[in-house]
């Protein structure tokens, strides 16, 4: 009997360490979500009136300085649309408007094994997102010409050429790019709920590179690093996603060189055609085997929530401004789709 007692009392002791265990990490948690309401009130971040003001302006930036310096040399273009463009006027825009730099761009250090699960969902997505690009293009192309200057990225055709390219193409916007999308406006979208920041971003993300040749891709990759920048609570594994994602593109395109812009513009339909039965069963054995692998990753991220970001209901003001913001980049779209349909250059 005293045995059992004593087993008992151990029981209870185990028990009360570990009640004042989890309440201790309540109260720290609650400490620290206290710590970042009060820095949001005291140095503030981005709102959605802010951020979407902030879209439009680096829409006109990038429409016009960045299409010029592009045009006159690529290289150049795009370290001034990615350094400058999106990465100084952002900067200081926040330093004007006295934002907490770390809140506005969660600029917070990832937890262990974050970053390289975000690089290996980037290599199990990237030929799911070929896949669903290539019908997306195999639709499109109906009906809208396909330019001859589609691929505006060079080919690199050296090793020399190749570095230089996974610094400019893979790098730079896997840094800048995601301070703007994953960084501003998914904070300025703060009010929304989880899933609809996600939404929204990579939909603005898809936009902006305003390509309709290059529109589904970017969506979809959106989605996957506005999931991955939530849950992990830090920009830093979005980044190195999205940098992953370019560079193997980028290594695609050195590997394959002059077979490159054919396979990029390649009618998926027909490749599919001359395909045996058993090898397209295999093929669609594979992408469910890694849609799988992405989902058993994503899904074993951290499970971050956050408590602070909600401090009120969205107004209908703020819903205006989304939604305008949406219906320019569409109407920019578009006015490039009419132009590509009428124009005179690519009609035979």
């Amino acid at each position: 009997m005293s045995d059992e007692n004593k087993l008992n009392d151990e029981k209870n002791v185990e028990e009360k360490s570990e009640y004042n265990t989890e309440t201790s990490e309540e109260m720290t948690f609650e400490n620290n979500e206290y710590e970042k309401a009060k820095r949001f009130i005291k140095y503030g971040v981005p709102n959605v009136t802010e951020g979407s003001i902030i879209y439009i302006c680096l829409t006109f930036l990038f429409l016009t300085l960045g299409y010029v310096t592009q045009s006159i040399n690529i290289y150049f273009g795009i370290i001034f649309t990615e350094v400058v463009i999106l990465g100084v006027v952002s900067y200081f825009i926040a330093k004007y408007k006295k934002y907490d730099m770390n809140l506005t761009f969660a600029l917070n250090k990832p937890k262990r094994g974050t970053v390289l699960r975000s690089i290996g969902t980037m290599i199990l997505l990237y030929p799911i997102v070929v896949f669903f690009n290539g019908l997306f293009l195999t639709f499109i192309t109906k009906y809208i010409p396909v330019p001859e200057n589609i691929n505006a990225i060079p080919v690199p055709t050296s090793f020399f050429s190749f570095i230089i390219s996974i610094i400019l193409f893979a790098c730079l916007p896997g840094i800048f790019e995601e301070l703007i999308f994953r960084g501003v406006l998914f904070r300025a979208f703060d009010k929304l709920k989880p899933w609809k920041r996600i939404v929204i971003t990579a939909l603005l993300f898809g936009l902006f590179h305003y390509n309709p040749f290059n529109f589904i891709g970017p969506f979809i990759l959106g989605i996957v690093l506005g999931f991955i920048r939530y849950r992990s609570n830090s920009i830093v594994p979005s980044m190195f996603a999205h940098a992953t994602n370019n560079s193997i593109a980028m290594c695609l395109s050195y590997i394959l060189s002059d077979k490159a812009a054919e396979l990029e513009t390649a009618n998926e339909l027909d490749l599919a055609a001359n395909l045996s039965p058993f090898t397209a069963i295999m093929i669609v054995l594979l992408y469910i085997v890694m849609i799988y692998a992405v989902y058993k990753l994503l899904t074993n991220y951290p499970n971050y929530k956050e408590n602070v970001s909600v401090f009120s209901v969205m107004t209908v003001k703020e819903y205006i401004f989304i939604a305008v913001i949406i219906l320019i980049s569409l109407i920019i779209m578009s006015y490039m789709v009419y132009v590509l349909i009428h124009s005179p250059l690519l009609k035979s």
